[in-house]
């Protein structure tokens, strides 16, 4: 948990530029990226949830989408 919607976003946005940079760097692959990406989404619904953007239990609903969604990419990542 971050401490405000600001913080929230700018996780998110080094997130996804590392995990971008990693990928186009080739030291990961685009499984690895997804992979990645489903832990650094989260940051993304924090940031909205903080911004009361959506109602709070569409973004728990993706939320907890994205926590199921997590075992599964790294078992499918090679």
């Amino acid at each position: 948990m971050c401490w405000n919607a600001s913080v929230s976003l700018n996780s998110y946005i080094l997130g996804l530029f590392a995990s971008l940079f990693s990928y186009f760097n080739g030291v990961s692959n685009i499984y690895l990226f997804i992979f990645f990406q489903t832990f650094i989404s989260m940051q993304l619904i924090e940031y909205f949830t903080w911004s009361n953007t959506f109602s709070n239990r569409v973004l728990s609903q993706v939320a907890l989408i994205l926590i199921i969604c997590q075992p599964l990419f790294s078992i499918i990542h090679p």
